[in-house]
C-alpha cells in the first residue's frame, strides 16, 4: 500500500502523431503514479516513448499530437487546462530539468537566468531580494563563490557548474514535481557522478517528487523508488526499483541489464530481428525479439502481478 499522497497520476496515456507517412503511435496506454517525495524512473531504449511521456506531462507535445487518457496533478486533471492556468502551474509547481546545458542562454548571465525565472512567478519581488535569493540558490546547490557565478555567463563556467545551475533553475520556485528527461545523457563519468550525488542529496533533503527518464539502468537503480520499463509505447515491467532491476521478471528487462557496461554489453536477444515497431497491434510488442516466445502464436498484452509492488506484462514471466 502507498503511504504517501499521490502527486502525479497518469492514466492510460495514449499519444499518436500525424506524419507524412500516416499516423504513428508513440504511447499505447501508459499508467503510473508518483507519490510525494518519490522518484519514478522510466527506462528503455531510444524510441520507446520515454520523452513523449515527459513532454505530455509538461504540455510540450507537437501540434500534430493526438492525446487520450488522463494526467492528474495534485488531484486535478491538467490535460485540458487553459493557457493561463498552465502558466501558473509549470515551473512554479511542475519544473523541468533539461537534458543539456545548451538550455542556458549564452547571452544571459547566470543571475539573469535565475532572476527572470523567479520574477515570472513572484512579480512583486524586489530587485535586491531577487539577487539575494538567486545567490542563496547557487550556494544551496553547491556552487562556491556564488557571487562570481551570479555575474558569470554560461561559457565562463565548467560543465559541472553549468549542470548545478540547471538544477538550481529547476528547483528555484520550490516545485512539487520535477520532470527530468535524460539528465545524465552525454555526460562524462565524473560529471555524471557529480550530478547523481547532487540529485541524491536533494532527494534526501527535500520531498520533491520526480519523473526521471533514462536509458541508464544504473541511474534508475541509484535514484528511483519505482521503475517502469517502456518498450514501443507500453510498459513491460513496473514496480519497486529493487524488484524490477534485481529480480527482473520480463526478458526485455533482463536484456537491458545484460547490456549494461558492467555486464559486458551483451544483450540476450536475437540480433537477426530488427528492433522496429511495425504496424500497431494489441499483442505483446516485444514478442518478435523474444527468445522465449518468438515461435509461438501471438501473445496477449496482459498484466501479471508478481507481488503487490511488481507487475509484468509477459506470458512467459518466470520461465527459463
Amino acid at each position: 500500500m502507498r503511504k504517501d499522497p499521490v502527486v502525479l497520476d497518469v492514466r492510460q496515456l495514449q499519444v499518436s502523431f500525424t506524419t507524412s507517412e500516416g499516423c504513428v503511435r508513440a504511447l499505447a496506454g501508459v499508467s503510473f503514479q508518483v507519490g510525494k517525495g518519490e522518484v519514478f524512473a522510466i527506462a528503455g531504449e531510444s524510441g520507446a516513448g520515454k520523452s513523449v511521456v515527459c513532454r505530455s506531462i509538461v504540455n510540450r507535445l507537437e501540434p500534430s499530437a493526438s492525446v487520450a487518457g488522463e494526467i492528474w496533478f495534485d488531484n486535478q486533471p491538467i490535460l485540458d487546462l487553459g493557457k493561463s492556468a498552465l502558466r501558473r502551474l509549470y515551473a512554479r509547481e511542475i519544473a523541468v530539468l533539461p537534458q543539456h546545458t545548451t538550455a542556458l542562454n549564452p547571452l544571459m548571465s547566470i543571475g539573469e537566468h535565475l532572476s527572470e525565472t523567479l520574477r515570472a512567478h513572484f512579480p512583486k519581488m524586489k530587485k535586491k531580494t531577487l539577487r539575494d535569493r538567486s545567490i542563496h540558490l547557487l550556494e544551496t546547490f553547491g556552487l562556491k563563490e556564488a557571487g562570481r557565478v551570479y555575474r558569470a555567463y554560461p561559457y565562463q563556467l565548467s560543465g559541472g557548474m553549468q549542470q548545478r545551475v540547471l538544477i538550481a533553475l529547476a528547483y528555484c520556485c520550490d516545485p512539487v514535481l520535477v520532470v527530468a528527461d535524460e539528465p545524465t545523457k552525454a555526460l562524462d563519468p565524473v560529471l555524471k557522478e557529480t550530478l547523481l550525488e547532487t540529485l541524491l542529496e536533494i532527494k534526501a533533503s527535500r520531498r520533491v517528487s520526480m519523473v526521471l527518464v533514462t536509458h541508464d539502468l544504473t541511474v534508475a537503480h541509484r535514484l528511483a523508488d519505482h521503475v517502469g520499463i517502456l518498450y514501443h509505447g507500453r510498459f513491460l515491467e513496473k514496480g519497486g526499483s529493487r524488484q524490477v532491476l534485481e529480480q527482473s521478471a520480463h526478458p526485455y528487462t533482463a536484456m537491458l541489464i545484460h547490456a549494461m557496461p558492467e555486464n559486458g554489453l551483451a544483450p540476450d536477444l536475437d540480433e537477426n530481428i530488427e528492433a522496429t515497431q511495425g504496424e500497431p497491434h494489441d499483442g505483446c510488442p516485444f514478442q518478435p525479439r523474444c527468445q522465449r516466445g518468438k515461435d509461438d502464436a501471438p501473445h496477449p498484452y496482459a498484466a501479471r502481478k508478481i507481488d503487490a509492488n511488481h507487475t509484468v506484462w509477459c506470458t512467459h514471466a518466470g520461465s527459463q
